[in-house]
């Protein structure tokens, strides 16, 4: 045989290997089996949606000079400027957060969990449970529990009681619908009140010591804006900021009100 004869048969061998590949629009192409494999494909090639790392370091409270930033009645969209400035400086808190909010942030109360903060039940709309019977009471905590259980996954989150009110009732309440802690705070800068951010700062500043639970609201944008400085002040001053759980070192217990370390 030639050699245009070997060429000319390798090439219809060729010709016929590509023709019997099907082309891109073949029976095979379009089957039912190709199309878990074309969406795996695409799964591989989205990018991820970025997410807050949560830290790993653990923090002995007993030892270390601890604090405890919390947020109360959020959360808001704009809570992502809390987050944002407690993931940059290594921070972490604890976001108190109300039912009717939380409702509709789901996304927001994962990525706090995400980013190593801890979340507590705020009631489900703030209101005055010395007005409430103990059986109302524990409907607001109970169905604010349901909906951060639905979006993170933990269950018995410490309580704070909207105004602060804690009487014996009331805790007898929070108690029995929840089984887990109250959580007040020994530091309170007024932030619903001055709606200023270096007014607020101040205020934390010069009340703050070793074991403090400070109290603050994620909604108002001055506070908001107040919050990177509030950290990088008391980093400077050698605090570690810590959960509120971090801050007992996890011995928080069922029925009993917390203030500071």
């Amino acid at each position: 045989m030639s050699r245009v004869a070997i060429l000319v048969v390798a090439g219809g061998v060729l010709l016929a290997l590509v023709m019997g590949s099907g082309p891109v629009n073949s029976p095979r192409a379009n089957s039912p089996e190709s199309a878990p494999r074309a969406r795996a494909i695409a799964a591989i090639k989205q990018p991820k949606a970025p997410t807050d790392p949560k830290p790993t370091k653990k923090v002995n409270c007993r030892r270390a000079k601890c604090v405890a930033l919390t947020f109360d009645d959020g959360p808001v969209s704009q809570t992502t400027e809390v987050l944002r400035a407690l993931r940059q400086s290594g921070a972490r808190a604890t976001f108190f957060v109300l039912g009717n909010e939380a409702v509709h942030n789901a996304q927001l109360l994962r990525r706090m969990v995400r980013g190593g903060n801890a979340v507590g039940n705020h009631s489900w709309d703030h209101a005055m449970f010395t007005r409430l019977s103990s059986a109302a009471i524990r409907r607001e905590v109970q169905r604010t529990q349901r909906v951060i259980t639905a979006a993170t996954g933990t269950t018995n989150n410490p309580v704070r009681v909207p105004y602060g009110e804690n009487d014996a009732r009331i805790r007898g309440a929070v108690t029995r619908s929840v089984h887990a802690p109250t959580v007040l705070w020994s530091v309170d800068p007024l932030d619903w009140k001055y709606r200023n951010s270096a007014t607020v700062w101040r205020n934390v500043m010069r009340a703050v010591r070793p074991g403090a639970i400070v109290l603050l609201h994620d909604i108002h944008p001055t506070t908001r804006a107040a919050v990177p400085r509030i950290i990088r002040s008391l980093q400077a001053r050698g605090y570690v900021l810590v959960t509120v759980p971090e801050l007992f070192n996890g011995h928080l217990k069922a029925g009993r009100t917390y203030f500071r370390r």
